[in-house]
């Protein structure tokens, strides 16, 4: 079956597992490169770097779940919201605030709220419904494996965070709780986010299944690599 951008949309996923451990290949996407880093400690410097990189981090992911949740809407027949959805993915994508965080969490939920109503609904896809569909599982597929890369280096960073606030004087404390708030946010919310984009990408998986809908290898390992990194952790 031939659709639009599915070997561009495969190379990037191969790109991003092909990563050193401990950090991200540079995506077409813009998902960014992490660096290394201690699990607890670290001057303030090292633990402001360390938040820049993982909030840069999960606004890549989510963009990349947006574009998903996108293209299965339009597939799913809901085309406006879809257009809005991409949008949504577009405006967000350079955020980098604590309130861009949140809203860009809440349009995914809700999203995903509006495509579990839709598979529920059963729609018959024609050939380039399913085509889109595909590029859908595909973008969900680079977003889930992204938020699982970036599990360890969140919670490298709440611990890190967590320890020099406690070290810092009683003035600096509110100060540096006030700085790290964006890259505490995703540390906390990262696990529940996980499992949600799981959830999302798993259901849609058996939509297509389902549907007789072939489903690229990619998205399916992006699954099995979240319930490995479950076990794990």
């Amino acid at each position: 079956m031939k659709f639009g951008n599915k070997a561009l949309l495969a190379i990037s996923f191969a790109l991003m597992l092909a990563v050193s451990e401990g950090s991200f290949a540079q995506l077409p996407g813009g998902l960014p490169k992490l660096g290394g880093g201690g699990a607890s400690g670290g001057s303030e410097s090292d633990v402001t770097a360390s938040q820049d990189q993982i909030v840069k981090a999960y606004i890549a992911a989510n963009t990349e779940i947006l574009r998903g949740q996108s293209k299965l809407e339009e597939a799913l027949g809901d085309k406006k919201d879809a257009t809005d959805l991409e949008n949504k993915a577009a405006a967000y994508s350079s955020g980098a605030t604590t309130k861009d965080l949140q809203g860009q969490d809440t349009v995914i939920n809700d999203a995903q709220a509006t495509i579990d109503q839709l598979l529920k609904n059963k729609a018959q896809l024609d050939d380039r419904a399913r085509a889109t569909y595909v590029e859908g599982l595909v973008h969900l597929g680079v977003g889930l494996e992204a938020t699982v890369l970036l599990r360890d280096k969140a919670v490298q960073f709440g611990q890190s965070a967590q320890a020099l606030i406690r070290s810092a004087s009683i003035i600096d404390k509110g100060r540096l709780t006030t700085k790290l708030t964006a890259g505490t946010y995703v540390a906390q919310k990262l696990p529940g986010h996980m499992k949600s984009t799981y959830d999302t990408l798993n259901r849609a998986i058996a939509f297509a299944q389902n549907n007789n809908i072939s489903v690229p290898s990619d998205p399916t390992k992006a699954v099995n690599d979240f319930l490995k990194a479950g076990s794990a952790g």
